[in-house]
Formats: C-alpha cells, structure tokens, sequence
C-alpha cells in the first residue's frame, strides 16, 4: 500500500499550502518513498477522526497512524533507513521550535488574508474564528504589512543566512530535516501569496531555489493559486 499523507488544501484542491505538510512532503521525498497527497480542507476534520485528533498532517503506512510532523520524520528515520539521518535531533530542535515560534508566525501574519481569500468559502468562519481566536484581533488588523513584515523577516532569518553563506543547504552539503523546517513556512506563502521575501543575490533566495528543484521540483511544480492551469 502507497503512504499516504492527508494534506491541507485550498479552495482548489490541488493548491496544498500547509507547512508542516510540507515538511512531511519533503521528508518522504528524502527518503525516495512514494506517497499520495489526499486533500483535505479545514472543515473536513471528520476524515481524519481515525487518527484520534483533529490536526494536519496525519501519515497512513499500512496500518502505521502517525501525527506531527516532527514525530512523523522520527517514524521515517527509524522505519526506513538511509545512508544519512533525516533528522538530527540535537541539532534540529532549537531550529524546529525557532521558526514555529518565531519566523511562522510573522509569514502567516503577511499572508493571514491571502490564505482566508483562497480557501474554501466553507472553511471561511472557521479560519477566521479560529485565527482570531490565536491573534486575539481581526485578520484585517492581524495582517502585518508587506515592507514592515519583510524587514522582520529578514532579521529572524539572519542567522539562517550566516550559514548559508557557508554552505549550500542547512544540513551541509546535501538538505536534511533542518532544511525542511526553515523552508516551510516560505513555502506556505508561496503557495498563497505573490510576496517576494528575497533579492535574487540573498544566500536565502538561492538556498530556496535549490530547495524548489530538489526531487524532480517537488515544490517548484506544485500549484500555486497564481497557477495559470488552475
């Protein structure tokens, strides 16, 4: 049986825009594991009520359930093997806990808008209850504005680009679980936004550039709500 991964969608099902799905996505392509991507939206939560919560992603290997992406890239490293880890713990947890808590957060507050425009009209209150909820305001006041959110950005990210300066992938030489991580939440809003983070000559922008063309350009050809074929 395929592995399967349940993955969050937009209005159009084939705009998949959910960095910790995201995180999942690339794992399983690091580990040369073919899977299929279900859609799902946020109402639909009835479709993953076997996996006994409510969150995305949500991985099926044959009767293996697992949740969390950080707990799904353990299950990867220790279920199917390679040469090298995907995952270091030691060296990827600050960096996990890092961009969750700091560098998400920012990105998903210059996008807040774009993703409640392209989702589901039925996923609607619910986004916006729910985000208002967190935020503890309107998304129209939650939403931070592009030129003052992208110099944020680009202080948290700075340490970042410090090592890639260094080398060409966080991991080293090749991208591992640490990669992975950082590139998430860019990759969220590049599948809802037309917000350019990077100067073409930024280490960061090359990195994400490599990232896009990793496995056959897994993420470099996964649709955008731009996506002239949709």
């Amino acid at each position: 049986m395929t592995i399967q991964i349940y993955d969050l969608a937009a209005a159009n099902y084939e705009v998949r825009f959910s960095p910790f799905c995201w995180r999942v996505k690339l794992a399983l392509a690091f580990k040369g594991l073919k899977f299929e991507s279900i859609p799902i939206r946020f109402v639909e939560k009835n479709r993953i009520a076997f996996s006994g919560q409510k969150l995305l992603p949500v991985l099926v290997d044959n009767e293996q359930i697992i949740v969390d992406s950080w707990d799904i890239a353990r299950y990867l490293d220790k279920f199917y093997p390679t040469e090298s880890n995907l995952l270091l713990e030691n060296k990827s947890k600050f960096l996990n806990y890092y961009i969750q808590l700091s560098v998400q957060p920012l990105i998903l507050k210059m996008v807040i808008l774009d993703i409640f425009n392209c989702i589901d009209v039925g996923d609607r209150d619910y986004f916006r209850t729910s985000r208002e909820a967190r935020f503890g305001n309107s998304l129209e006041l939650i939403k931070i504005p592009a030129e003052r959110g992208i110099l944020l950005l680009q202080e948290l990210l700075q340490p970042i680009r410090l090592i890639l300066q260094e080398q060409p992938f966080l991991g080293g030489n090749a991208p591992d679980y640490q990669d992975f991580i950082a590139v998430s939440p860019l990759l969220m809003a590049r599948f809802v936004s037309s917000l350019q983070f990077f100067e073409p000559t930024d280490p960061i922008y090359i990195w994400l550039e490599k990232i896009l063309d990793l496995y056959g350009g897994l993420a470099r050809n996964s649709p955008t709500i731009y996506s002239k074929e949709i």
